[in-house]
């Protein structure tokens, strides 16, 4: 009996100090798109840069982020199954372009590194040229997906029409209106000929 009652303290005790530990996720994946993986500190990342680049500081949803990046991710998946290419020279011109960029801005190679986690150059380099590469491959296929699309000034009319009936419109920021009043001088008979005769 006494075991009995020994096992289940310690077993309550157990139950009781894991439920007392504060489980936090550090990182996961979040996706799968092909052979490419999403992870949640990507969403998260990427959610924190639009969050900055805005004017308005609108908070993004983590959902819509993921699905910009899905879209992202399987665009440049497809292109890879289509067999379209990349001109490798372009992509390494792009990265040593964005890393003299970074480094101007950061003023040093050393804080540049720091500020985006990087232990040396060549880390972040590997990591530009996959990210730039997937980029271009997403440019790519969205521009084989949209090249042979025509769309009339009606259908754009049609598409207008029906996001105003559903008041689906997008909301833009406030517009300034710049006005200018331009009076034209009437001419004087009497002040020409004093000026006439000045001249003469």
């Amino acid at each position: 009996m006494n075991k009995i009652i020994a096992t289940l303290t310690l077993v309550f005790a157990l139950i009781l100090s894991n439920q007392a530990q504060e489980k936090t996720k550090i990182d996961g994946v979040a996706a799968v798109v092909g052979d490419k993986i999403v992870l949640y500190s990507e969403i998260k990342a990427t959610k924190q840069q639009i969050e900055q680049e805005q004017e308005d500081k609108k908070e993004v949803s983590e959902c819509a982020i993921l699905e910009k990046i899905l879209t992202d991710k399987l665009l440049a998946h497809h292109a890879v199954i289509d067999s379209l290419t990349i001109e490798e020279g372009t992509i390494n011109a792009e990265v040593e372009r964005k890393i003299n960029y970074f480094e101007k801005q950061l003023g040093s190679q050393e804080k540049m590194l720091e500020f985006f986690g990087f232990n040396n150059l060549a880390d972040m380099k590997k990591e530009l040229v996959n990210v730039e590469k997937e980029a271009s491959l997403k440019r790519k296929m969205q521009a084989k997906i949209t090249e042979n699309v025509d769309v009339t000034p009606e259908e754009v009319s049609r598409y207008f029409n029906s996001l105003k009936k559903e008041g689906n419109l997008p909301e833009f920021g406030t517009e300034v209106v710049i006005g200018q009043i331009v009076v034209d001088a009437q001419n004087d008979k009497k002040e020409e000929e004093k000026i006439i005769k000045k001249l003469e």
